[in-house]
């Protein structure tokens, strides 16, 4: 559920899509790519990541801005089987994004779980 919070903490974010991503369980997130799909399940990839370790942050921004709504989705590998996770909605034309998303653990179906604090480019919302 998300609950509208203060902005604070992302009115200092540059233009474009801000993601910042930490490990804070104690397995390993595996090699994930990072990418915005659309409902045509067109996908524009925004980078890709090497494992992250206990306590590793990835944080990146990207001045791409969607001209249509999109979700910001990770994708990555777990014994050979491949698993999507939507981290965000991007809505069309919003000059600021952001995440920044915690990983708490790997389930035993091998989905990463999150708590992520987002920023719509109006809104900050907790989840």
């Amino acid at each position: 559920m998300l609950n509208k919070l203060s902005q604070g903490e992302f009115s200092p974010l540059p233009y474009g899509v801000n993601i910042s991503i930490q490990n804070t369980s104690t397995e390993v997130v595996p090699k994930s790519e990072i990418y915005l799909i659309n409902g045509d399940e067109e996908k524009i990839q925004l980078t890709e990541f090497p494992e992250l370790k206990p306590k590793d942050t990835i944080s990146f921004n990207t001045k791409y801005r969607p001209n249509e709504d999109y979700n910001l989705a990770m994708s990555y590998e777990i014994k050979g089987n491949k698993h999507e996770k939507i981290l965000m909605y991007a809505s069309a034309n919003a000059s600021k994004l952001g995440i920044n998303a915690k990983v708490q653990s790997i389930n035993s179906k091998n989905e990463i779980i999150t708590t992520s604090k987002i920023y719509d480019g109006f809104f900050l919302y907790e989840e």
